[in-house]
């Protein structure tokens, strides 16, 4: 759950946007965006390129912010079809990188079993996951569906999130692969 709490601070960027843009400010929903990912980017990550997920969320709320400035009246759906796009890609990358996005901010919670092969297999699988409902997503959103067709995959997500790594712990200390906690 703790894993899954820093998550939603990690994707802020994106999550204002999604929450402002509703409201009627999808301008300001980005320009935060964009300054509060450069800025987590500036502390997190200093002078060096961040990873591939977090540059892709950036990038992909910059992108809507640029394009907003240039067409204000850009539907509210298609800018959360391009940010979803984006992330996607960015969880895609890092699958593909074998760093998946999702270890960054679950190794906390394990310690040293954070550089353990089953921790970063697990984590590809939630990374894969993700991209394929962040895709899914910036499809449903460009086709306009209907709010349950957009929302409940990433309810459903989310709740795989919270419990799969429980799950997936008392597996593998059953199996003698991750330590018992103590």
């Amino acid at each position: 759950m703790k894993a899954y709490l820093v998550a939603h601070i990690f994707l802020l960027p994106f999550l204002v946007f999604t929450i402002l843009a509703p409201f009627g400010y999808p301008l300001l929903g980005a320009a935060f965006g964009v300054a509060i990912g450069l800025a987590a980017c500036a502390m997190r990550y200093g002078a060096k390129i961040p990873p591939a997920f977090m540059a892709a969320q950036v990038l992909g709320v910059l992108t809507v912010f640029v394009l907003l400035l240039l067409k204000p009246d850009l539907k509210e759906t298609n800018g959360l079809a391009i940010v979803f796009s984006f992330l996607a890609g960015g969880a895609l990358v890092s699958v593909l990188q074998r760093k998946p996005w999702t270890a960054e901010l679950s190794a906390a919670d394990v310690g040293d079993f954070a550089t353990h092969p089953a921790f970063i297999k697990s984590n590809i699988m939630f990374s894969a996951m993700w991209m394929m409902i962040f895709g899914w997503f910036a499809f449903a959103n460009w086709q306009e569906l209907s709010p349950w067709f957009r929302w409940v995959p990433m309810i459903a997500g989310g709740t795989v999130t919270i419990v799969g790594p429980k799950v997936l712990m008392n597996i593998g200390i059953k199996r003698g692969i991750v330590p018992p906690r103590q």
